[in-house]
């Protein structure tokens, strides 16, 4: 696997480019939790790629992403707003990009985590003893409505009470089944599975790709609105 100049670091958060790929990893030594600053600096990889044809992101052996930082969360409300709105923008950030978007779920992804893996568009998760999922209301906390969104579009039929409301969490293998993840496989694996389909999905037309993406989501909210009326009707 071989990078170019491009190549980049920050605190917690890096970036390199494989051909016409961009590799975002997420590694801040510990949990991998989601600060104002990692956001910032996630935020900074990814206006990156608008020389990108496909996005790859990667935790940490252990922890792709545990949720958002807790002592930000307990420092004031004010703060705690901030952190969760800089979260939200930058998952529309991704579920809203033209380019394809894969993740490599390296280990535990909880909260904003499990969101994290949803926003993406292809999710390869790492074999092990590893947890994911939404454990927010099992903490007291309320899940934002964007992530309600994400589980609700993502996850399988009868899956989304016990993952909300229970604050159920799987292990990779049943997170497959869930809709939480595609696939799953071994850790020594996980991130050349993770670069390879995201260098498969960069060969595709850039046109192409944008086109069908945007009929996709256009699909996909037609449905929504359907259902939504149904349910109301």
């Amino acid at each position: 696997m071989t990078t170019d100049v491009r190549d980049s670091i920050s605190a917690s958060v890096s970036s390199q480019w494989v051909g016409s790929t961009l590799i975002i990893r997420f590694d801040d030594g510990k949990a991998n939790v989601l600060s104002t600053s990692t956001i910032e600096q996630l935020n900074q990889e990814l206006d990156k790629a608008n020389e990108a044809k496909a996005i790859c992101i990667l935790g940490r052996q252990g922890f792709f992403c545990a949720g958002y930082d807790l002592d930000e969360l307990a420092s004031g409300i004010d703060q705690s707003r901030e952190l969760g709105k800089a979260g939200r923008i930058f998952l529309r950030r991704l579920i809203a990009t033209d380019l394809p978007v894969v993740v490599g779920v390296s280990g535990h992804a909880l909260a904003a985590g499990a969101a994290l893996t949803l926003a993406c568009d292809f999710r390869i998760g790492s074999r092990g003893p590893f947890r994911i999922g939404f454990n927010e209301l099992a903490n007291g906390l309320p899940l934002s409505e964007l992530t309600i969104e994400l589980a609700a579009r993502r996850l399988a039929s009868g899956a989304l009470e016990k993952a909300i409301l229970g604050s159920e969490l799987s292990d990779p293998e049943r997170a497959v089944h869930l809709g939480f993840l595609d696939a799953v496989v071994e850790p020594s694996e996980l991130e050349a599975a993770a670069i390879a389909q995201a260098q498969r999905l960069a060969r595709v037309d850039s046109t192409v790709m944008r086109t069908t993406k945007a009929r996709l989501r256009k699909v996909r909210s037609c449905h929504e609105s359907q259902e939504g009326g149904q349910k109301t009707a």
